[in-house]
This record gives structure tokens, sequence and C-alpha cells, in this order.
């Protein structure tokens, strides 16, 4: 958890295997800047709340993600939340110009990525992320309550989920 300040994440690094029991298994971010140019975030969990890789918790906090990976290839590679966000839980300022946010799963919303206030995604990828709960999971690669814009490279693709909005809700 961190509480104001910056956080930068860079090529090599890794966030790995941790368990939070409300928010932000990987990362979680409170009044601060979390600046992610590499690295993976991969196999957190969160066990009765949200955010399975990173949390983002009030709009005075941004999330900028130009590189690196959050989730992976293989189940041990997913973020796992048992509410909403799976990869990404977002209240705050949330921008992706790049890097790859998949196989993640949220119970609830937002598979991939969860968004309640502003997200840009001129870049990168979201993919192969879902939802489980039934009549309920909705936005497999994006759940999205605010302002959510989308455009230049940017692609979402192969997300699942088990009520509405498989790649954006």
């Amino acid at each position: 958890n961190m509480t104001g300040g910056t956080f930068t994440m860079e090529t090599g690094s890794s966030i790995n295997g941790n368990t939070a029991s409300s928010q932000g298994g990987g990362v979680s971010i409170n009044n601060g800047e979390f600046n992610m140019t590499g690295g993976t975030i991969s196999g957190n969990r969160v066990t009765s709340g949200d955010g399975g890789g990173v949390f983002v918790k009030d709009t005075s906090s941004t999330f900028k993600m130009s590189g690196g990976t959050i989730g992976g290839t293989t189940d041990a590679d997913k973020n796992t939340a048992s509410g909403n966000g799976g990869g990404v839980y977002s209240t705050g300022i949330l921008t992706m110009s790049g890097g790859t946010i998949s196989r993640n799963t949220a119970t609830n919303n937002g598979g991939g990525v969860y968004n309640t206030s502003s997200f840009k995604m001129t870049g990168g990828t979201i993919s192969g992320n879902e939802t489980t709960a039934v009549n309920v999971g909705s936005g497999g690669g994006v759940y999205n309550t605010s302002s959510f814009t989308m455009s230049g490279e940017a692609t979402i693709s192969e997300n699942t989920s088990s009520y509405y909005g498989g790649g954006v809700f």
C-alpha cells in the first residue's frame, strides 16, 4: 500500500503471488501516483474485495501504464478479485498507452479493468479477462461507470463476461 508519493515499476521487476483481504492484491495506491513502464504484476489476489492486481483508491490518485503486464498467459499468472477489478480497480485517473492487461478474473464486474472515474486508453491490450458471477458479472474486459475514451492502437479482445458486455460494459 502506498499513500502519497510516486511509485515507478520498470522492466525486469515483478510483483507476484501476494494476497490482500480487502483491496489491492499486488499494488494499492492512495493519494499517489503509480507509473508502470515495464515489469509484471501477476498471481495476486483479493479474498473479499476489489483490485486483484492494482487498486487505485481515490480521484486524487493516478495510474499511468505505458508498458509491462498485469496478469499474463497462464492460470497461475492471473490476478483475481472476489469483488470487482480482477486486473485493475480504479476510482482515480487511469491512462494506458501501452502494456497488457490479460487473463485476470473478477467475480463481479471488470475482469480486466473496473473504472469509476477517468480512463483514457490510447494503446496497449486488454485481452482474455473474465467475470464469473451469474447475473452480476459484467464487463469482461472493461466495466465503466464514468468516462472511458479509447483511441489509437488500443485493443480490447477475447474477454468473457458472465452477464453483460464481454468487451466493455
